[in-house]
């Protein structure tokens, strides 16, 4: 899909932060309860923005990100790097993972691309194409059992410059979907107000339980999309109390859990969807505009 007129300008240190925090539950927590450590360190250099779709740059992150997690199962390091040369600005992700095939380095290129038994391949390939669409150029270097490190240059905006802003108009007899986003990591709530706001919805944030319940017992929304985790008043409290109050409302909940969002999928008469992080901005929008029939 052509993006090109959700271009804006973005500074990528803004979407590797929002990614890293967004990501937590999947690189640090779940593993720890293996007793699987993973680390990440950042060098972050002082860079020019560039022009993209800020959610397509997300899910770039996203996807090269959990690439890397999910060829650490004993742990690991991964090193996350940004610098400015020349006219581009240049990303560089780096992991101590199992790493790839070098007869696969460059696969990521070929189309309708499946490699078996490598789901890195079906990351590699997506984000090599949102870079390729944004005039940018993508490389891999990995081995197997060597890691893989993986370098991205994009075109960088040298002066600020006036760019067109899309205004999303809702038709006039139809209101934008209103949500209700709860987290209690403020990254990940505006992560998830900044995509659903650019999608045209109308979103409420709550950072925590009591808040949202606050709003709660104030109004109803159509869609009720909650982490599970958190403190004082869980997400499955929240879903029990809008199931009662707010019967017509659609409940998500989400989690980097894998056990807990088995046993979520057990209570369908609360719960209508889970998600487990991290999850596709993709898929998130296709059940908001199924919920609402847009």
């Amino acid at each position: 899909m052509d993006n090109r007129h959700n271009r804006t300008q973005v500074n990528l240190n803004d979407i590797i932060t929002e990614t890293i925090e967004f990501l937590k539950p999947k690189w640090r927590y779940a593993p720890l309860t293996k007793g699987i450590h993973i680390k990440i360190e950042t060098a972050l250099g002082e860079i020019p923005d560039v022009l993209a779709d800020p959610d397509e740059l997300r899910q770039v992150m996203i996807n090269l990100m959990v690439n890397s997690i999910e060829t650490m199962p004993y742990g690991g390091l991964i090193v996350i790097t940004t610098a400015h040369t020349d006219s581009f600005v240049l990303l560089s992700i780096s992991d101590t993972g199992t790493g790839l095939p070098e007869e696969e380095n460059n696969r990521h290129k070929e189309p309708f691309l499946t490699i078996k038994n490598h789901e890195s391949g079906n990351y590699l390939r997506d984000t090599y194409d949102i870079i390729n669409t944004l005039g940018g150029e993508f490389m891999v270097e990995s081995g197997k059992n060597k890691g893989t490190i993986v370098t991205i240059s994009l075109p960088a905006i040298e002066e600020k410059t006036e760019i067109a802003v899309k205004t999303v108009l809702a038709p006039p007899d139809e209101k934008p979907g209103d949500i209700l986003v709860v987290d209690d990591e403020v990254n990940i709530c505006n992560l998830i107000h900044g995509f659903l706001t650019n999608e045209g919805f109308d979103v409420t944030v709550a950072t925590g339980g009591p808040e949202a319940l606050d709003h709660l017992k104030r109004r109803t929304f159509s869609i009720l999309l909650t982490d599970l985790n958190m403190p004082v008043v869980s997400g499955l409290d929240l879903a029990l109390y809008t199931r009662e109050h707010h019967p017509q409302t659609y409940i998500i909940l989400f989690s980097g859990l894998e056990a807990k969002l088995q046993e979520l999928n057990n209570n369908k008469n609360i719960i209508d969807n889970v998600l487990q992080k991290p999850f596709s901005f993709a898929k998130l929008c296709a059940i908001i505009h199924d919920v609402l029939g847009k």
